[in-house]
């Protein structure tokens, strides 16, 4: 079996600028394994684009006797569902390949709740009460430029106290928001602070420990658990991608995962 760091490209065929990098610092001594991720977003069923990620990060790993972990990024519950979550891990295994980890973004929740409270607590970042409305204005265009949001200078304490009751579920959809500190007319118009957490009422797609979640709500949950998913059942991208090659190659099931 080859080592980490012996391609098992063909010999004689160029290598595309990402591999070349890897080969680059492999040889250098820069890195000495393979490590890559393939981390969607389950608002939706994959694309052709998606495959093309997924053969170049799960590819480059299997070809380095590397690990590629499928790192699912359900950050916005509105717009997920588990019916994704199911929908990508198939799309994957059919595509003729097996991740290392299975890993969740809310996962982190905590840590970056952390990160979150850090932030504020150095003058870095704030509690927004401005509307989605006056976002767009104190955002400036691309003439005009962007404008602080007057609440940018509340002090640290005020701060805190209104992310920890955002967390709490005491505010309602859109009260508020945190921004890092970003000099808005200095940075060039029609940009506008960072938005880092945002206050928001829904199910999980992904449900962890319970002390992790700002607002806890079984309704999505209660939904998978009884299996009433909601959406197209079937994956489009697959069944054309299945219409043009009906007889895939063996490589695409036949791999050891």
């Amino acid at each position: 079996m080859p080592h980490a760091d012996e391609p098992t490209t063909t010999p004689g065929v160029s290598l595309d600028f990402i591999r070349q990098i890897v080969e680059d610092d492999l040889a250098s001594g820069k890195h000495t394994h393979v490590a890559t991720r393939f981390p969607p977003e389950p608002n939706g069923y994959l694309h052709i684009g998606h495959a093309k990620s997924i053969c170049l990060n799960f590819g480059i790993a299997r070809e380095r006797n590397g690990t590629c972990n499928l790192r699912l990024d359900d950050t916005n519950p509105v717009k997920e569902d588990v019916e994704y979550v199911d929908s990508i891990k198939e799309d994957v295994a059919w595509l003729g390949f097996t991740w290392n980890q299975e890993l969740y973004a809310s996962d982190y929740f905590e840590q970056l709740y952390r990160f979150a409270v850090t932030l504020i607590e150095r003058g870095l970042a704030y509690v927004d009460s401005l509307t989605p409305d006056q976002i767009r204005e104190y955002r400036g265009t691309l003439t005009q430029p962007g404008r602080n949001s007057p609440y940018r200078d509340r002090p640290v304490a005020e701060n805190l106290d209104l992310f920890a009751r955002m967390r709490a579920g005491e505010h309602r959809d859109g009260d508020g928001d945190q921004q890092v500190e970003r000099e808005r007319a200095a940075e060039g118009k029609g940009h506008a602070g960072l938005g880092a957490f945002f206050l928001c009422h829904a199910g999980e797609v992904h449900p962890g420990p319970a002390e992790q979640r700002a607002i806890p709500d079984a309704t999505q949950r209660e939904r998978r658990d009884r299996g009433d998913h909601h959406g197209q059942p079937v994956d489009v991208a697959r069944r054309h991608l299945e219409q043009m090659n009906p007889a895939r190659p063996d490589s695409l099931s036949s791999h050891e995962h």
